[in-house]
C-alpha cells in the first residue's frame, strides 16, 4: 500500500470547503510495482590517475560518482491497514483495576482490515507517502595525494578530499504551516466540518484547533514524506599520514585529518545524531550548517614496539634461559587518540503552533562560546547560557540548527598493551598478555544538555565512556 497526497480525497464531497486531497491505494492489477517511478539514470564514471614524479615523490589523484540504495527501494515498514494496535486499559480512574491478567483486552482487539479499508485507510489518524519521483542519492568524491618517503621504511602522505553529498535522504512533515500564516488564531477553537465524518480519533470532536484546517492535509493528524532525497551535504579535508614498516622490531602509523562537514538534514536517526529535524520545511536554507556528524581535527597515532632485550636482540643477547625467560621478549602496543567535540543543536519548547518537528531558541548575536577554564571547571556552564531566549509566541528561533563555534568535550584516550612470548619447544609457546584500555583513566564527557527550557540548560550530566579496564590473559599455543 501508498499514499498519493495529489489526487481528490475520498471523503472530499462530505467537507467541499476544504478541497481535501490526499488517499491510500492498495496494489491491483493495474498497478502492481513500486508505488513511486524508478530513478534509471545512475550513470557513475570513475577515473583515477598516478605519477610518479621521480624516485621520491608519487602524485595521486581520482574522482568518482557513487550511488547509495534508493530508501523507497529498501524500506522494510508495514503498508497501511496491515498491522494494528490493541492497547489495555488497566484502569480508568487510577484506582480500580479494569480486565484481567487473563483477559486484558476484553473490548476485543482492533482488527487488521487489509485493503478493506480502501483510500479512506487512515483518515483520521498519520500518514506518510513516498516521494514520486525521488533521485537516487549519490555521492561525489575527488582527493589530491602526495606521497614521499623518509629512508627505506617510512611512507609520507598528504592529501586533500573533497566529498559532495546530492539527493540524500530526508525526513519532512509537509502538515505545516508557513511563517506568514502563524498568530494567536491558529490555536482558536472552531467548529469541526470532520464532526460525524470521522468518528474516532483526535478529528472526531465537534471542535477543532483553527490550524489543523490551515495545513495541506487537514484530515490527517500528520503528514510526513518518507526519506525524500531532498538533502545535501559539503566535505572538504587535509589529511597527513606517516606510515613505518616494521623493521628493528618497530611499526607505527601517526594521521591527522582537519576537515569540515556542511548539510541540511543528517538527524535522522536519534540513536544515531540528536535527530531534532526541520524547523521551517519552506525555509530549508536556515537548516544548513556544520553536521551532526562533523568532527573538525583528529589525530591517531599508534605503534608495536618488541623491546631489544634478550637472546637474539641487541641486549641481553648472553642472557642465561632463566633471565631470558624474565626480561627477554616483552612487546608493547599502543594508540593515542585526540580528538574534537561535535557541534551541538539546540532546541526549546516549541511554541510556534505550526506543526513543525522541533523549534530552537533565539540568539543575541554574540558568540555563546567560553574561553579559558578547564572541562572540570566548565561542567556546570559549558557555554554562554544567557545569549539564548525562548522565541515570541506564533514565532520561530533565528538559532541555526548546529552552533557554529560551540561543540561538545573533545576525545583523549590511550590504550596500551605489553605481552610477551616464552618458546618451550619447536611452535608452541606460551604468551602473557595485559591489556589497558583507557590507562591514563581520562573521562570523556558527554555533550551539554541542549533543551533550553531544561533547568540543566548548558550543564554536562554524564560520562560518555568507561574509567580505566586491565585485562590479564594466558596462552597457550601449541
Amino acid at each position: 500500500s501508498w499514499a498519493d497526497p495529489n489526487v481528490q480525497s475520498p471523503i472530499d464531497s462530505l467537507v467541499p470547503e476544504l478541497d481535501l486531497k490526499g488517499a491510500v491505494f492498495y496494489a491491483d492489477d493495474d498497478q502492481r510495482t513500486v508505488p513511486f517511478n524508478l530513478d534509471k539514470n545512475n550513470f557513475a564514471p570513475r577515473i583515477g590517475l598516478a605519477y610518479e614524479l621521480n624516485d621520491f615523490i608519487v602524485i595521486r589523484t581520482g574522482y568518482g560518482v557513487f550511488y547509495a540504495p534508493h530508501p523507497n527501494g529498501i524500506s522494510d515498514n508495514t503498508g497501511f491497514g496491515f498491522s494494528s494496535t490493541t492497547y489495555s486499559a488497566t484502569t480508568f480512574d487510577g484506582v480500580t483495576p479494569v480486565g484481567t491478567m487473563s483477559d486484558p483486552f476484553f473490548d476485543g482487539f482492533v482488527p487488521v482490515l487489509g485493503r478493506d479499508g480502501g483510500p479512506e485507510t487512515q483518515i483520521g489518524q498519520g500518514i506518510s507517502f513516498w516521494e514520486f519521483n525521488s533521485r537516487t542519492p549519490y555521492n561525489q568524491q575527488w582527493n589530491l595525494n602526495i606521497q614521499t618517503r623518509m629512508g627505506q621504511n617510512i611512507l609520507l602522505d598528504v592529501a586533500y578530499l573533497g566529498s559532495k553529498g546530492t539527493h540524500l535522504p530526508d525526513r519532512i512533515g509537509v502538515n505545516q504551516l508557513r511563517a506568514e500564516e502563524l498568530g494567536p488564531e491558529v490555536i482558536e477553537a472552531v467548529p469541526n466540518p470532520f464532526f460525524g465524518v470521522i468518528t474516532q480519533g483526535a478529528l472526531a470532536g465537534p471542535t477543532i484547533p483553527r490550524r489543523q484546517l490551515m495545513v495541506p492535509y487537514p484530515q490527517y493528524t500528520s503528514a510526513s514524506l518518507q526519506f525524500p532525497t531532498a538533502a545535501s551535504s559539503i566535505y572538504h579535508a587535509f589529511q597527513f599520514k606517516a606510515n613505518k614498516r616494521f623493521s628493528s622490531g618497530l611499526t607505527f602509523l601517526v594521521s591527522y585529518t582537519a576537515g569540515k562537514l556542511i548539510d541540511d538534514a543528517s538527524g535522522l536517526m536519534s540513536w544515531l545524531e540528536p535527530a531534532t529535524g526541520h524547523q521551517d520545511i519552506y525555509n530549508r536554507r536556515a537548516d544548513r550548517a556544520v553536521s551532526d556528524q562533523d568532527v573538525a581535527q583528529r589525530f591517531v597515532t599508534s605503534f608495536s614496539f618488541a623491546l631489544p632485550f634478550g637472546r637474539n636482540k641487541s641486549y641481553g643477547s648472553n642472557w642465561s634461559p632463566v633471565l631470558d625467560y624474565i626480561l627477554g621478549g616483552w612487546q608493547t602496543n599502543g594508540i593515542l587518540t585526540l580528538q574534537s567535540g561535535i557541534p551541538l543543536s539546540l532546541t526549546t519548547t516549541n511554541t510556534s503552533f505550526a506543526n513543525n518537528a522541533v523549534l530552537r531558541p533565539n540568539t543575541t548575536g554574540q558568540s555563546a562560546r567560553k574561553e579559558g577554564g578547564t572541562i572540570d571547571e566548565r561542567l556546570n556552564e559549558w557555554f554562554k547560557t544567557n545569549t539564548f531566549s525562548q522565541p515570541a509566541l506564533f514565532t520561530f528561533g533565528n538559532v541555526g540548527r548546529n552552533l557554529p563555534d560551540v561543540r561538545g568535550p573533545g576525545l583523549t584516550n590511550v590504550d596500551f598493551s605489553i605481552f610477551k612470548n616464552i618458546s618451550f619447544g619447536e611452535g608452541r609457546y606460551v604468551q602473557i598478555r595485559g591489556e589497558f584500555f583507557n590507562l591514563t583513566n581520562t573521562p570523556e564527557f558527554d555533550n551539554p544538555v541542549t533543551g533550553f527550557q531544561s533547568t540543566s540548560f548548558g550543564r554536562i550530566l554524564s560520562q560518555r565512556n568507561r574509567p580505566r579496564q586491565i585485562q590479564i590473559g594466558l596462552r597457550i599455543v601449541f
